[in-house]
């Protein structure tokens, strides 16, 4: 048996082991792996092994495999996939050291396959066998690309591997310096290809990213939120107003308003640990609910209209901070957790409610242990940036200030990110490399960072509105306005703490489209389309009554013209009958008959004259021409023929049809 394997240089897998292992800081274990792999080439000890024995070996290598995928997924969410592709050369090397010191020098092509190990089995298919060499680079090359090194590093790598690999495949009869030449060619254009893709890849999210933005369905989960931390290029929202706010001019500006409060995260991920809603019953006899009546809120001081695009019977509306009263006859249910998210029952669609709010105190839950923990793949990170800012526990207030002047004097707001090292937590890289990004990553790390401090923090989103629409005649909050801030618990207390650069409104303000006042003429019309069905029901019923006279109008414009057309529609149903008429003919029959003996159809031949080359002019009692004149009668006259003519008509046809079939 000759398996077909691949020459490569001398010592070429251990150095493409030790690559992978310096670019997913694995050094040890690859330097470890590339001294077996290398002695097997060279050891004098080899194994007979067996198609059995190499079976064994690839389901080894497949559970090592799943046991990395379910560990991996386990661990870090989504972001497994990293670790299981950096992995990799783990999982296949049983396969390589089978083949280094076995004597055969490969792997039977059955054992990678089940459906193939059957068929070798039952003698269907012969065995073949493969080389682990080339292979393995490949996989080392691919498992290197989910390190932390900068990629041009690992590009110029991955070329001198590959290239390596291919030198002793060469064809010999061409120069050194056409291959070199070729090499470098596939390289540039490799490049530029992979340029590309990503800028195209890039510019297709930011589309995806903005039309989901444009749809009323997208919603905030009260139990969780998915950030945009660790995502690669431009976080592009959109000018779609998403907040109506009616309310007096002198209304302080801006307007907070809190969606939902978040208390566990991980990997890009903002969720609660237990939440609790309960139903806030309404005044009796009205349609108001007291929602800050349990916390000892004070009367209301300030008022305001809020419309929404609500698209489910039941959804999370945004909230002044301190608010006491929530009203509308939209409004069928309330409902409040622990952490002031406040769901609303009503009919999909826009949906107007009032609020009153006093002060803007954070009335919500006191802290609770998920308040202050760190998770544990943030917490060198965070350890490191505390030691940087200086932050000692027992001084809340002190921390406070070290934290908001940290990232102050350090950090900008930008929406461009670049590429991230899937070896480390997109969050890491923002707080120790980048050092610029989106409100989500100030939110998230001023949370874990106050919480190291032993401030109990909690996540917050919502909107910030600071912008008045003439046209609406209200304050607007678009969907790039929605934002993220911190809520800290200092002195009994949660405060609000915003640590997102005070420019990110303007950057955002100076992104708007040239069309975004089409855009807001186009959602101005649409609302009050959708408030006019909503609410005017009544009035919308009353309109329709006018509608009638020029329905009945049009009515009988339409039956006159009908009964004009009904004497040039019979007269052609007529015309339509005459030409279907005489279809069953027998004389038809006799034509068909002679037409299936091959004789000749001239062009312009009729009937009479096509019977009267081919068919004796009598047989017996029976006359040709007869029968001709009552086809044609049967054919084209209206009265047709009588019964007494239909059947001499019939037993003629019959008679020469006898004649031709006993020839």
């Amino acid at each position: 048996m000759n398996p077909h394997t691949t020459t490569l240089p001398r010592f070429w897998i251990g150095i493409c082991l030790v690559t992978w292992g310096v670019f997913t800081d694995q050094i040890i274990l690859a330097i470890a792996m590339a001294v077996i792999a290398e002695f097997g080439r060279f050891s004098p000890i080899k194994y007979d092994l067996v198609e059995r024995h190499f079976y064994r070996v690839a389901d080894l290598s497949s559970v090592l495999f799943a046991i990395v995928a379910v560990y991996q997924f386990n661990e870090y969410s989504i972001y497994g996939i990293y670790r299981i592709l950096a992995l990799l050369p783990v999982c296949v090397f049983p396969l390589l050291v089978a083949e280094r010191y076995s004597t055969i020098g490969g792997i039977p092509l059955s054992a990678l396959f089940l459906s193939l190990r059957r068929r070798v089995r039952a003698g269907l298919e012969p065995e073949r066998y493969v080389g682990m060499a080339f292979p393995y680079v490949i996989v080392c090359t691919l498992a290197a690309s989910a390190g932390d090194k900068p990629g041009m590093y690992y590009l110029a790598s991955t070329v001198i591997l590959i290239a390596g690999a291919l030198f002793t495949q060469r064809i010999k009869r061409y120069q050194l310096s056409t291959w070199v030449l070729t090499i470098g060619a596939v390289t540039v254009l490799a490049f530029t290809l992979h340029t590309g893709v990503r800028f195209a890849q890039r510019q297709l999210e930011d589309s995806f990213l903005y039309w989901v933005n444009q749809f009323a369905w997208f919603q905030t989960d009260p139990n969780r939120a998915v950030t945009a931390i660790g995502s690669i290029g431009r976080l592009k929202l959109s000018d779609r107003i998403r907040v109506r706010v009616k309310a007096p001019l002198s209304t302080p500006l801006p307007i907070v308003l809190h969606e939902a409060s978040y208390s566990k995260f991980n990997l890009g991920m903002w969720s609660l640990a237990h939440s609790v809603f309960v139903v806030v019953d309404p005044a009796v006899n009205t349609a108001v609910w007291n929602v800050g009546a349990e916390n000892g809120v004070s009367e209301p001081i300030r008022t305001a209209k809020i419309t929404i695009d609500h698209a489910r019977d039941v959804g999370v509306v945004p909230l002044p901070y301190g608010i006491s009263r929530i009203s509308g006859v939209e409004v069928i249910e309330v409902q409040r957790n622990q952490y002031g998210t406040t769901l609303i029952e009503a009919l999909p669609g826009q949906l107007e409610y009032g609020v009153s709010w006093g002060s803007r105190d954070i009335l919500h839950s006191p802290p609770t242990l998920a308040d202050v923990r760190i998770p544990d793949n943030y917490s060198n990170v965070i350890t490191q940036v505390a030691m940087e800012i200086g932050l000692q526990r027992g001084a809340p207030h002190a921390a406070l200030a070290q934290v908001v002047e940290f990232f102050r004097n350090n950090y900008k707001y930008s929406l461009i990110q670049k590429d991230f090292y899937p070896g480390r937590t997109p969050l890491a890289h923002f707080l120790l490399q980048e050092r610029k990004g989106h409100c989500e990553y100030f939110a998230t790390a001023t949370v874990l960072l106050l919480r190291h401090a032993g401030i109990p923090a909690r996540y917050a989103v919502g909107y910030i509105v600071d912008e008045y629409s003439p046209l609406e005649k209200a304050f607007i909050a678009r969907a790039r306005h929605a934002h993220s801030w911190t809520e800290a618990f200092v002195d009994g207390r949660w405060t609000m703490i915003d640590t997102t650069p005070s420019e990110w409104y303007g950057l955002e303000q100076a992104r708007a489209s040239n069309w975004q006042y089409l855009q807001d003429l186009w959602s101005w019309l649409s609302n009050h389309y959708k408030r006019f069905r909503r609410t005017d029901h009544e009035l919308f019923s009353d309109s329709l009554i006018w509608l009638v006279p020029p329905l009945v109008l049009l009515l009988l414009w339409r039956l006159r013209s009908r009964a004009r057309s009904v004497v040039g529609d019979t007269q052609r149903l007529e015309s339509a009958k005459q030409g279907e008429q005489g279809m069953d003919s027998d004389l038809y029959v006799l034509f068909r008959l002679l037409r299936e003996k091959e004789f000749l159809l001239l062009p312009g031949d009729t009937l009479k004259t096509f019977l009267n080359r081919n068919v004796k002019p009598n047989i017996a009692d029976v006359s040709l021409m007869r029968l001709i004149e009552l086809h044609y009668r049967y054919r084209f006259a209206t009265m047709g023929l009588s019964a007494l003519e239909r059947k001499e008509l019939r037993a003629g046809s019959e008679k020469y049809c006898a004649r031709l079939t006993t020839k």
